[in-house]
């Protein structure tokens, strides 16, 4: 049973799994913006997160990827998504600090 999926995604069941994978991925970098975006509350039922335009949030789309790929490979990318958008922005305050 795939609730988030068949939410969020309806058409996952007709569309090539690599094409509903695809859209999740690009989702969940698209929640981390380097620069100023709109945020508001996650479309995702009973979620309180906020999410870039009124999307799913990171966690609600790392549950629907979770749904498609399993926990062990979709927890791994949730995570990894994480760490590197933590990286960058240590590296984006390291330019701006003074010396």
């Amino acid at each position: 049973m795939t609730p988030r999926l068949d939410k969020w995604y309806p058409k996952h069941r007709s569309d090539d799994p690599t094409r509903t994978l695809e859209l999740i991925l690009s989702d969940i970098w698209r929640q981390y913006p380097a620069w100023p975006s709109t945020f508001s509350k996650c479309a995702g039922e009973y979620c309180g997160n906020a999410s870039r335009g009124g999307h799913l949030c990171p966690v609600c789309l790392s549950e629907a990827l979770i749904e498609l790929v399993g926990l062990d490979l979709g927890g791994k990318y949730a995570e990894t998504v994480h760490n590197c958008i933590s990286a960058r922005n240590a590296m984006y305050a390291a330019l701006t600090r003074d010396p």
